[in-house]
Parts: C-alpha cells; sequence; structure tokens
C-alpha cells in the first residue's frame, strides 16, 4: 500500500497513527456507536446512531489538490459489479457494494 498511496496522504497517516495509536476497526466503529460490530466488519459502510453513514476509503483513491492542500476522494456513484482492476466481484463484494449504495442515497438524500 505504501507505495501506492501519495506521499502527503501517507504522512497524515503515519501522524494520526503515532499520535492515536494504531487502533483496529473494531474500536473505531464501537466508538462511533456502531452496534455488534464483530458481525459487521466486512460491511464497508455502517449507520450510526446520528443516522450518518460512515464509509471506509482505499488511501490509494485519496489525493491532495495541489492548490489548498485539502485531501479528498471520488468515488464513481454508478453501481459496480467489477473491481477497478477490471476483475469480477464476488457475492460478498457485490452484496457490500449494493449495501454501500444504498447508504450512500440516503445520506445523500
Amino acid at each position: 500500500m505504501r507505495n501506492e498511496v501519495a506521499a502527503e496522504v501517507l504522512s497524515v497517516i503515519d501522524q494520526y497513527l503515532i499520535e492515536k495509536g494504531k487502533q483496529n476497526i473494531y474500536t473505531v466503529l464501537e466508538g462511533q456507536g456502531v452496534r455488534d460490530v464483530k458481525a459487521k466488519v466486512f460491511d464497508y459502510a455502517w449507520e450510526v446512531p446520528t443516522g450518518a453513514p460512515i464509509f471506509t476509503v482505499w488511501a490509494e483513491g485519496v489525493a491532495v489538490h495541489p492548490m489548498s492542500g485539502q485531501m479528498f476522494y471520488v468515488e464513481d456513484l454508478a453501481k459496480r459489479t467489477r473491481l477497478l482492476g477490471g476483475a469480477a466481484m464476488d457475492p460478498g463484494q457485490l452484496k457490500r457494494a449494493e449495501e454501500r449504495s444504498k447508504k450512500r442515497k440516503g445520506a445523500i438524500n
């Protein structure tokens, strides 16, 4: 992963790990109020008590704007059945993509 992530993004991730310590996904999600985390750890999108969803993003897809220095992530909103490299998604990945799309649309509306 370190070879695929922009250096600016990696430095922010590294700084966070230094300050906060490495946390696992269970700790982060439980801290956000997600219930039954271990059963949902591979969902990639979770509802939190505020009603807003949490989405995971791949650090490889994060970029830094050259003028503002702010980080951003762009995700295609089209329904996907293939991975970025072109391989077909397995049934678990398709289910997660569908669930993620449903939660994202709910957050936008």
